[in-house]
């Protein structure tokens, strides 16, 4: 598994994860998953194909 390592976000993500915290609960693990979906909510994504999926393209 990875390290993990702290995420550095400005104040007002900071304010809008502690209102999440609230809303959803204090839970430490769902509250990293809710970190990550407002960082793909904000910055974006890129969808790479799974191995399997790059597979399917040579057959």
């Amino acid at each position: 598994m990875a390290e993990k390592v702290k995420r550095k976000v400005t104040q007002s993500v900071a304010d809008a994860m502690q209102e999440l915290e609230v809303w959803i609960g204090a839970d430490k693990e769902r509250s990293e998953k809710v970190l990550i979906v407002a960082e793909l909510l904000a910055y974006g994504y890129e969808v790479v194909p799974t191995p399997e999926e790059n597979l399917k393209v040579f057959l």
